[in-house]
């Protein structure tokens, strides 16, 4: 009968570690999502940041489509001069350059979570630990019962 009673507690103390390890740890679990959740903000951030750098460079295009002195402007900065402009060149002063950070804004996601077979696993064993201490200490329960016994005579 206490065979019995040891399997179940420990069946049931397996069930339990891996239902709450399941569902803070898991794949599909509270930290996995709040993670995603994360990401989520982040993304719609850099989505934001991609459309106001779109915007501003259809703005850009448009003026160099529609603007001859744009388009000298922009010949300029890339070095371009005509023949009659010179170039003044200062120390310390370095003209801004338009630079946008490819690859920066989205990064890919990475799966992170606990695997499921490890949850199993570590569930498992700590059932197996537990049915070992009740048996353990079931076995010092019973080491000695003929001394009592004799002590009580």
């Amino acid at each position: 009968m206490k065979l019995w009673f040891n399997t179940i507690i420990s069946v049931y103390v397996s069930f339990i570690i891996f239902t709450w390890f399941s569902f803070f740890f898991g794949p599909d679990g509270y930290a996995e999502t709040q993670r995603l959740k994360h990401y989520l903000l982040k993304i719609e951030n850099n989505t934001a940041q991609m459309e106001k750098i779109n915007k501003r460079l259809e703005a850009e295009v448009q003026s160099l489509q529609d603007n001859p002195e744009a388009i000298a402007l922009e010949a300029r900065t890339l070095g371009f001069y005509s023949e009659y402009e010179g170039v003044i060149y200062f120390d310390g002063y370095k003209p801004q350059k338009k630079v946008f950070p490819l690859g920066s804004l989205y990064k890919g996601f990475n799966e992170r979570h606990t695997s499921i077979l490890f949850i199993r696993y570590f569930s498992l064993t700590s059932g197996l630990l537990v049915f070992l201490l009740l048996m353990m200490l079931e076995r010092k329960k019973n080491v000695y019962p003929l001394r009592q016994k004799y002590s009580e005579v």
